[in-house]
Parts: C-alpha cells; sequence; structure tokens
C-alpha cells in the first residue's frame, strides 16, 4: 500500500495487482465442550460468513458468546470483516429443581373427584423443562403422561373414596432429571345419583306407520358411571304394562305386532351403586320416563309363495290314479287355497282354507293318449292374492298304441330322450323353487 514513484522516460506498462484481504477468526473456550466452525478454514476472506457451534461436554452446557459475539443462541453466524477473537463459555449443567409444592397436598383427604392436580417445578439454569407424570390406584404408581410442559394435570372424574397415587420426574432440554417424591390423598365420599332421564326414544313419540317388526330403543345411563338396567312397561292399553324387568340393554324387541295398533311404552332406569367407603351394600336408584306411544302400519298383504308339486317320477298309463301333492305357504302366515289346472282339460276349482304349510293331495287318472301333460297350480290368500303358477310335467304312454305311437318311435330312436322325460319333473321342481 505504500506510494510509489515511476520516472517517464519512454512508453511504460504498468500492471496493479489486488488481492482479496485475509483475516484469521479466533475461538477460545472457557469450560468443557468444543466449537465447530463451517467452514473450517484457518482465514477467511473479507465478508465470509462462519457459522459456529457450541458442543457442550457431557454434564455441562453451553452458556453465551463473548468477545466479537454476544448472545447465547447456537448455533449461531459471524461475518468477516476483520481479525475476530470468539470466546464461548461452557458450565456445569444443573438438573431441574425437584417437584414440590403439590396440590392436592400429600396426605390430604376429602379431595374432589375432579380435582386438578398441581406442583411447582422450574430449573436452575433456566433450561425449559418437561414432565412425566405417574398416576393411580397403586403404589408406586404407573407413568401415563410423558414429556409434558404445564405442571397441572386432569386425570378426569375419580372414585369415589379412593387412595390415589402420584410423582413427577422432571427432564430439561439436556437429559438431566430430578424425580420427586410419592404423594398420595384420597378423595372424597360421593353421594349416589340416580340414573339419567330415559330419553331419545325409537320409534319417536307419536310416531305413524311403525313397521310391525320394531325394535323399540332409548338412550339411558348413570352420571357416577354406574350399571343401569331397565325396567320395560309395554302394551296397547295405558298406562303400558310392565313386560321385562332388569334388562341390561336399551334395546328391546317386543315381537311382531298388530297392524295399525297404538302402543304405549315406558322404561324405568335403575342404578346399581356400590357404597365404596365399606364395600358392601348396593344403594340402588330409579328414574322414571314419560310415556311416549307409536301407531304401527295398515298391514300390506303379500301373496303366498309358488305351491310345490310331488309325485312319482316316470312314464305314467292312462285311467289309473296317481297321487299328488300341493305345498304352499304364506309369509304373511295366512289361510289360503289352492286351484290346480290337470293341463288335460280338467281342473281342481279353489279348495280350502288351509293353513300356512298346509299341503293338498289328490289324485288324477289321464286318458288313453299318449302325451306329455303339464300340471299346473297356484294359491290364493283370503285377500285375493294369487302366487304364482307351481308346475309339473307328466308323460303318458298308451299301451296298446305303445308300438305305433310317432312320439313312442321317437323317444326309442333315440335312447337319451327317455332319460330327459324321467328328469323332467325333478327339473321343473328345481327350476321353480
Amino acid at each position: 500500500t505504500t506510494p510509489q514513484n515511476l520516472l517517464i522516460n519512454g512508453h511504460k506498462n504498468v500492471d496493479a495487482q489486488f488481492i482479496i484481504n485475509q483475516y484469521t477468526l479466533t475461538i477460545n473456550i472457557i469450560g468443557n465442550g468444543t466449537v465447530t466452525k463451517d467452514p473450517n478454514q484457518t482465514t477467511y476472506p473479507y465478508g465470509a460468513t462462519v457459522t459456529l457451534t457450541a458442543n457442550p461436554d457431557p454434564g455441562w452446557t453451553f452458556d453465551h458468546w463473548s468477545g466479537d459475539l454476544s448472545g447465547n443462541a447456537n448455533p449461531t453466524n459471524i461475518t468477516i470483516n476483520e481479525n475476530k477473537t470468539v470466546t464461548a463459555l461452557f458450565i456445569v449443567n444443573q438438573p431441574p429443581f425437584l417437584p414440590n409444592n403439590p396440590y392436592p397436598s400429600n396426605g390430604s383427604i376429602n379431595v374432589s373427584i375432579d380435582e386438578t392436580l398441581n406442583w411447582v417445578g422450574g430449573d436452575p439454569d433456566g433450561d425449559s423443562v418437561t414432565y412425566d407424570i405417574y398416576f393411580g390406584t397403586t403404589s408406586p404408581p404407573p407413568q401415563i403422561v410423558s414429556n409434558q410442559s404445564l405442571t397441572n394435570y386432569t386425570p378426569g372424574t375419580m372414585n369415589s373414596f379412593t387412595v390415589y397415587y402420584w410423582k413427577i420426574i422432571s427432564w430439561d432440554n439436556h437429559s438431566a432429571n430430578t424425580e420427586g417424591p410419592t404423594w398420595m390423598f384420597t378423595t372424597e365420599i360421593t353421594q349416589n345419583q340416580p340414573p339419567y332421564e330415559p330419553n331419545n326414544p325409537k320409534p319417536s313419540n307419536e310416531t305413524s306407520n311403525v313397521d310391525a317388526n320394531t325394535n323399540i330403543r332409548w338412550n339411558g345411563g348413570d352420571p357416577d358411571g354406574d350399571p343401569v338396567t331397565y325396567d320395560i312397561y309395554f302394551s296397547k292399553t295405558y298406562p303400558p304394562q310392565k313386560i321385562a324387568s332388569n334388562h341390561s340393554s336399551n334395546v328391546y324387541d317386543p315381537g311382531i305386532l298388530d297392524y295399525n295398533t297404538t302402543y304405549y311404552w315406558k322404561i324405568v332406569a335403575w342404578d346399581h351403586h356400590v357404597n365404596q367407603h365399606n364395600n358392601s351394600a348396593y344403594h340402588n336408584l330409579s328414574t322414571e320416563g314419560p310415556i311416549w306411544n307409536f301407531i304401527t302400519t295398515d298391514k300390506v298383504n303379500r301373496p303366498p309363495n309358488r305351491p310345490l308339486i310331488e309325485s312319482n317320477f316316470g312314464i305314467l298309463v292312462p285311467n289309473r290314479p296317481y297321487e299328488y301333492k300341493f305345498t304352499a305357504s304364506d309369509p304373511d302366515d295366512d289361510d289360503f287355497y289352492y286351484y290346480v289346472d290337470w293341463g288335460d282339460g280338467t281342473f281342481e276349482d279353489w279348495t280350502g282354507p288351509f293353513i300356512n304349510g298346509e299341503t293338498l293331495t289328490l289324485e288324477h287318472s289321464w286318458p288313453a293318449k299318449t302325451m306329455i301333460y303339464q300340471i299346473k297350480a297356484k294359491a290364493k290368500d283370503g285377500f285375493g292374492s294369487e302366487s304364482y303358477w307351481g308346475t309339473y310335467i307328466v308323460f303318458v304312454l298308451t299301451p296298446r298304441y305303445s308300438e305305433s305311437s310317432l312320439l313312442v318311435k321317437i323317444i326309442q330312436r333315440f335312447p337319451v330322450l327317455q332319460r330327459i322325460l324321467f328328469v323332467l319333473p325333478l327339473i321343473d321342481r328345481i327350476v321353480k323353487s
């Protein structure tokens, strides 16, 4: 940087060379720990940015920077514009304070069953602290919460007249911890409360067009969490009559109801509360619900099912009576009648009534004619609703003309047709089932 003189006695060429100034960054350590530089170099050009990270040894903690850098941010950045010197101060890390001043205080009695636990914590170094919480009815108590930053905890509604144990372990952000003592308290003896009033009925009160095959249901429960059973009153008369006691569910099946009928019902809830002071006696309280009602729907008639026809398989001969069975059922359990069309120009008019599932047995003789006949039968209930046709195939062969019958000749020419004829009734019954 010293000025230079140049004598001009002719043409001259001069080159000026400039270089970036380099500066040092010196790190001093007080206490036990290290400092890393990023980038890690001996010198740094003007304007360079270096990241410094303080790394305390076990049992020590970084406290602050001094020299050409201040504060306790870690890591932190420094800008190089001259030679710099930075000192990192490490101090011995102290564990958190012993958890103290518990609330409820140790040995307390008559503590509310909804009480919130509180304590005093903190750290002598000002470090951030979290807490592990141990709580329960056994000693030592089990851990129920980890890494909580607050110094209070609400365990929820506790049991009446019960001893609870609890303790706190404090952790600082350097993994040092302090375990507190185990405290205890006893909750209050609470007055038994009756069950909630039964509510929210299904079917809803004064509902109409209710399915005759419906369950009744309701909401119940108990504010103390006691087990609850229910007495059920249900009838077509007002007030309703009791039909069930000590029912544990809030759903009840009254069976198939009458159509277009008003039903009345109510629920009485009973709790089963144990005296926790002596664990001996039950104190049962009840809550009676209102009387509800609903009206069932009008009956929607359904027709009988398709009749099943049964008889002998194989080839039949004319003028010989054969027995046939006709069986139907009705989904509404109504009585019904049978109608049979023999397929040979004769029929059996509506015969009955028959109860649900009852079988009609008939005999029928076939005319002297080689022929395949289809028997058809259907059922009709007392409301006039008719079923689909049930069918049955029979093959009648006249012996006198069996040798000259064109149909017989065809069957003899193709033996497979004989087997088909024998299984036709079975196939027909399977298809119609």
